[in-house]
Formats: C-alpha cells, structure tokens, sequence
C-alpha cells in the first residue's frame, strides 16, 4: 500500500498508511455531497488528527468494519445502511473515537 506523509498536531513528520477502502472498481460511485453551511465541513487539522490517530488506523484493518462503511458509502439509502451499522459496537466505538478525535482537534473559540 502506498504511504502519505503528514504532520500531526506537534508538529512530528508520520508516515500514514493509506487504506484503500474502495480497490473494486464496482465500487467508485459518483455521488453529490451536500452541506448546508461550513460548518458542515471538517477543517483540515481534523481531517490530520483523524487521519494520524493510530487507534482510527488499527480500527480500519478489520474487515468488517470497512464492508461496513463501504456499504454506507456506496447505498443509495445510506441513512438505513448507516442504522443498521450502528447495531455493530464495534462500529459505534469507532465513531465515537472519530467523533472524539475531531471534538479535540477543534480550536476553543
């Protein structure tokens, strides 16, 4: 798998491991993504805690949880897909971290 370089929060160089969620082909849907305002959208220090956070990496080599979000990425009903992935707990403690990680990484106003 390829690597990606990045900084996390103090400023150290990592090396992160890319994960391909999507090799099949099958899967690369082309979808709209909607937001109603910015504060919708993550900044880019959350997306690199997320993206460096070991804890979020090791989670994602399980298979299961990726088939999991790859059938919420690639459903056309992803609100239901995502339902039925919250039964999961380990899915549930992984968007908690997620959820978590980002609430860190935002600047106190």
């Amino acid at each position: 798998m390829p690597k990606k370089e990045t900084v996390n929060k103090e400023g150290k160089e990592q090396r992160l491991q890319e994960i391909d969620l999507y090799s099949d082909p099958a899967l690369h849907i082309q979808k709209p993504y909607y937001v109603n305002g910015l504060n919708e959208v993550l900044q880019e220090s959350s997306l690199l805690s997320v993206a460096s956070s070991s804890e979020i990496r090791g989670a994602l080599k399980n298979e299961e949880l990726r088939k999991l979000i790859c059938n919420i990425n690639c459903s056309a009903d992803a609100e239901n897909e995502l339902e039925k992935a919250m039964e999961s707990e380990e899915f549930r403690a992984f968007t908690e971290k997620i959820l978590t990680t980002i609430s860190q990484s935002v600047p106190e106003i």
